[in-house]
């Protein structure tokens, strides 16, 4: 039948009729074949009378190919696609594909007179359509890569061309109600956690090609099996019965909380920067403190309760015939650093081994079996710190060592780590406590050569630049010949104009650091000050200088008093009116009067032999609380640029030691610590939990701790050069 009269022939289509419709290819004018057969009753997937006006309603045809473009979806009027045995006829979601051939054979049926759906013949000789896309190939390699106590870690090898795969997780090998979760195509690893210790977890996977209704899946591997391993015991605590009840604990607390509200020189600066406050987070403490039945959990308790201020320089100690604590101080075989990326959410990674496992970068992901944010949760409380910057330095340092002042229960008999390499496996070591930590890597000073080494620090240089470069390392007693033999150098090797790198990442604290900058400098400088909070310990404090007498036999030295006569001076003078005004604190005078006298306006002079170049310090969270004063006197004075991260932020004026006491007894406890006085900045700020900001912040991070401090010296040269 021609195409033009297709219409035709339609118009007395009614429902429930069978439209058997197929192309003529054999002819030699194509031609578009249909035939009617009428219902002997109603049809059930007839839903009314409508007619179908027109038969191009239902077929589009190309009119010069006569190649079928589109066959309508019928479903609505009750008309359903039936298949035809060895033809292609597509149906999807209850439509008809629009890719027919010419010559393919489709079939349109309704119901017959019975309800029975009628079906006619296809018309003979129509081509086959494509075969369908062939499912992607399965994948291979699937084993188990790395395990713990509550992890297992499975790889497999890369399918190519592939779009995802999918993989299935259970805890039976049947695979019963195993969940399934797709990955990308990059992904050739899958990595289960939070799982039970001793315990079998079966995976299998496919290939997928495609997305949505195409997607094409390969056959599910056969399923590898792995074994979280077994948990470890913890170490156990001595129990020495405590024989006091918890009235008595509840007088003890409650008298530390007393004299910590009238002693304590609370910097506020550190409480907003670290949003908390020393004195509640004390007293938050009291009934797990007054719980303690042993004297290892008073031990402990009391720990806690100084960590509490979050200051560096308290430490809770023993004393005769007082309580015990558990002396055990063991390390492991690895060095660990902390990685200040984010430092809201610190990590940790091994920078150096005594072993061939782990190895250096590898990523700490857990430790003793907590998750590293539940390892910062956990220990925080366990660690003196007066920054965020000290806190993850100090937790890094010893989170291979079993520490006699954190409770014995929190480490296993061996260091149980789960770490985590470069290329993303995933896997478990359990290292001995057996000594011997290997020291932070550092590669050297390129460039520069040494031609001196004292105790405070050691001398380079580098002539084609003109550089000095001091690496400090401490601040003790012998800093005051150092620096002499130092300018000595300096004149006769006629490097007093050179510039000046002063590296004190890996220095100790202790004192006069501005007598040594009179030397560094050439221009005037603000030194740091300090006071004391007037309570019972604070007026104790000046008393015993108000009794002392000055050591005239020390020597005259330009920018110090070690005859402590203006120390002495202002203990009778200043300090003494203050406590009989009943001031708070004494007035700010320059710090401890070892360089300037209380009347001075607190700047210091350079000496008359001393440096003349540009300086840039680099900086770090190691080191004594005298580095925050010795870099804060160049910060906040403008005489260098500081490269790096910030000091510990420590530094305070004086610390005051007290033995505590059972109420009532006369039976020691052990001995507590309070910090009794700021320590004010050049800029006029407490410096506790506020040390100098650098001006150039470069953190170490598990990226560049190779060569980071390389990096630090480049950035140091370059600032001097700009």
């Amino acid at each position: 039948m021609p195409h033009e009269e297709v219409g035709a022939a339609a118009e007395h289509l009614q429902p429930g009729l069978v439209a058997e419709v197929s192309l003529n290819t054999r002819t030699r004018h194509r031609s578009l074949n249909f035939a009617l057969r009428r219902p002997k009753s109603k049809c059930p997937h007839n839903r009314g009378n409508t007619a179908y006006h027109d038969l191009e309603d239902l077929v589009d045809t190309n009119a010069e190919t006569m190649e079928v473009t589109r066959v309508r979806n019928l479903a609505h009027e009750g008309i359903r696609m039936t298949s035809l045995p060895g033809k292609f006829v597509s149906a999807h979601r209850r439509a008809l594909l629009p890719t027919l051939f010419v010559g393919a054979g489709f079939l349109v049926s309704a119901c017959g007179g019975d309800g029975t759906p009628t079906t006619s013949t296809p018309t003979p000789g129509a081509t086959p359509a494509p075969p369908a896309p062939a499912p992607p190939a399965v994948p291979n390699g699937l084993m188990v890569s790395g395990r713990g106590m509550n992890f297992i870690q499975w790889r497999w090898n890369p399918v190519e061309g592939v779009s995802g795969y999918d993989v299935q997780f259970s805890t039976d090998a049947a695979f019963t109600g195993g969940e399934t979760v797709a990955l990308a195509a990059e992904q050739t690893s899958y990595l289960r956690e939070d799982l039970e210790p001793e315990t079998s977890y079966h995976l299998r996977m496919r290939s997928a090609l495609g997305t949505g209704g195409d997607r094409l899946t390969s056959a599910w591997t056969l399923h590898a099996t792995g074994m979280t391993t077994a948990p470890s015991a913890p170490l156990e605590v001595p129990h020495i019965p405590l024989d006091v009840s918890s009235r008595q604990l509840g007088r003890l607390f409650d008298d530390i909380i007393d004299k910590t509200a009238r002693r304590e020189a609370f910097s506020e600066v550190k409480e907003k920067a670290m949003s908390f406050s020393a004195l509640e987070d004390m007293k938050a403490l009291r009934e797990e403190f007054i719980a303690s039945t042993s004297e290892a959990e008073l031990y402990y308790a009391l720990v806690k309760l100084s960590n509490a201020r979050r200051d560096r320089h308290l430490r809770v100690s023993t004393v005769d015939d007082g309580i015990k604590s558990p002396d055990v101080w063991r390390n492991g075989p690895i060095r660990v650093l902390p990685d200040y990326s984010d430092l809201q959410n610190p990590s940790f990674f091994v920078a150096a081994s005594r072993l061939s496992s782990p190895e250096p970068g590898d990523r700490i992901v857990a430790v003793n079996g907590r998750t590293t944010p539940e390892y910062v949760e956990e220990f925080t409380p366990w660690v003196s710190h007066s920054t965020l910057h000290g806190l993850y330095w100090e937790m890094a340092t010893y989170l291979p060592w079993v520490r006699g002042d954190v409770p014995l229960n929190l480490y296993l008999e061996t260091l149980l780590l789960t770490l985590e390499s470069d290329s993303g496996n995933r896997y478990e070591v359990s290292l001995n406590y057996s000594g011997g930590v290997p020291g932070i890597p550092r590669s050297g000073y390129a460039g520069f050569d040494e031609v001196m080494r004292r105790e405070n620090f050691n001398v380079l240089v580098d002539r084609s630049q003109q550089m000095v470069l001091l690496e400090w390392l401490d601040f003790e007693y012998s800093l005051i010949q150092d620096i002499v033999e130092l300018m000595e150098l300096a004149q006769r090797d006629q490097l007093l104009d050179y510039d000046m790198i002063i590296d004190v990442t890996n220095s100790s604290g202790g004192s006069r650091g501005a007598y040594a900058i009179q030397r560094l400098v050439d221009r005037p400088f603000r030194t740091t000050f300090g006071n004391v909070r007037l309570s019972d310990a604070g007026i104790e404090r000046i008393r015993r200088y108000q009794n002392r007498r000055p050591d005239h036999s020390q020597p005259d030295i330009f920018g110090l008093n070690l005859s402590r006569s203006w120390l002495i001076d202002w203990a009778r003078t200043d300090a003494r009116q203050a406590i009989l005004r009943g001031d708070e604190y004494t007035p700010p005078v320059p710090f401890k009067l070892a360089h300037l006298p209380k009347d001075s306006d607190g700047f210091l002079q350079p000496a008359p032999v001393h440096f003349r170049g540009r300086v840039v310090i680099i900086s770090g969270p190691r080191g004594g609380s005298h580095l925050d004063q010795f870099v804060a006197m160049f910060a906040d004075n403008d005489l260098a640029v500081v490269v790096g991260m910030p000091t510990g932020g420590f530094s305070n004026t004086w610390e005051h030691e007290e033995d505590l006491y059972f109420a009532g007894t006369g039976r020691p406890v052990t001995r507590f610590m309070w910090s009794i006085g700021h320590t004010i900045r050049p800029n006029g700020e407490v410096l506790e939990g506020n040390p100098a900001w650098p001006d150039i912040y470069i953190p170490l991070t598990r990226d560049n701790f190779r060569t980071y401090y390389d990096t630090l010296l480049e950035e140091a040269i370059a600032a001097l050069r700009n």
